[in-house]
């Protein structure tokens, strides 16, 4: 989960996430890694969190670590405003465009 809390140093992110990602940004000796996060309904947000860990076992390697949240879910199939399959169909598309849209901008950073 991605929230946006200016109090939390983690950004949202979570504890074992952040281990993980580090582990591998150490073993492959990458000093960004992004994670990827399906949007929630409540939590939804459209700015990318992330900060920099200095792994001071790693022989002081900066590594940048950032979250996206991906728009997964179709919110107007869940709120019941799609009345026949031809507007549900135009709805996943519009759905498909913005995961596409989603997925370019973090890889083309």
């Amino acid at each position: 989960m991605v929230y946006d809390d200016p109090d939390d140093p983690k950004k949202g992110i979570s504890q074992s996430d952040l281990y993980q990602v580090l582990a591998y940004a150490v073993r492959y000796k990458i000093d960004e890694v992004a994670l990827l996060y399906p949007d929630t309904i409540q939590n939804y947000q459209t700015e990318v969190s992330g900060f920099t860990i200095r792994d001071e076992f790693a022989d002081q390697v900066d590594v940048k670590i950032t979250a996206w949240q991906l728009p997964v879910i179709n919110r107007e199939l869940m709120d019941g405003h799609l009345d026949n399959s031809e507007h549900q169909l135009s709805s996943f598309d519009r759905q498909n465009d913005l995961l596409k849209e989603r997925m370019l901008k973090i890889f083309q950073r």
